[in-house]
């Protein structure tokens, strides 16, 4: 991949303030511009040290405690686009809804001028690369057999759902995916017939136990439910 210099630009139609007030956030609004299905899935919010570069934007020392919003944006179910806010600590910590996986109609530049504050204007910071990945990626999964449709997202998808097959919590996920979020990582939490049966049987093992053991008591040391399944 090679480097492509970064290109600004100023504040499009989609930051537009009526946008907000119309509950939109800046990619809803321009996804539904645009004619596509907009999604947006979150990765990680909370506490981070400000990078170097970051710092300087925000004019806070490097390393400086900022909130981190970091998402990962879908267009008519293809993953387009990841991205991260950093905002000042100071004027986020008395905002709660900025901690919140979904800020409420309009998203966070909303909820900030709810909070009195007022956005002079918005410069982007745009960087794209070139790559061979979508090339080498349709060769080799070509050369294992793997449908065309099958996309590089859906091994990170496959992965974490096999891992809560094979018994992992919803925090192991989380952990796993680098989420923040317990409705992110719902995403992978699914439930087929197989595991059902997986379910059932522990559940069958689990009951078969304790009535063995009730029975094992006298009768007057066993519990009136397990005498009355007994009979």
């Amino acid at each position: 991949m090679k480097d492509r210099p970064p290109v600004r630009h100023r504040s499009s139609d989609r930051f537009r303030r009526s946008h907000r007030k119309g509950g939109k956030a800046a990619y809803l609004a321009e996804s539904e511009q645009a004619g596509a299905t907009a999604k947006v899935s979150v990765l990680f919010i909370g506490p981070a040290d400000a990078p170097e570069e970051i710092a300087e934007r925000l004019g806070v020392a490097p390393g400086a405690k900022v909130l981190a919003r970091r998402r990962l944006y879908f267009r008519n179910g293809t993953p387009v686009e990841t991205a991260t806010s950093y905002l000042p600590w100071d004027v986020v910590k008395d905002i709660p809804e900025l901690f919140s996986e979904n800020p409420g109609p309009g998203g966070i530049y909303a909820r900030l001028e709810d909070a009195g504050h007022e956005f002079a204007e918005f410069v982007e910071t745009l960087q794209a690369r070139s790559s061979s990945f979508g090339r080498k990626w349709r060769k080799a999964r070509a050369a294992v057999g793997l449908p065309e449709g099958f996309r590089f997202y859906d091994l990170r998808h496959t992965g974490h759902t096999l891992a809560t097959r094979s018994g992992a919590t919803l925090k192991d996920t989380m952990v796993r995916a680098g989420q923040s979020s317990e409705k992110a990582a719902m995403i992978y939490q699914h439930s087929d017939t197989e595991r059902q049966r997986v379910v059932a049987k522990k559940l069958d093992k689990t009951i078969r136990k304790a009535r063995k053991k009730a029975a094992r008591k006298p009768d007057d040391q066993s519990s009136g439910t397990y005498r009355a399944r007994d009979t």
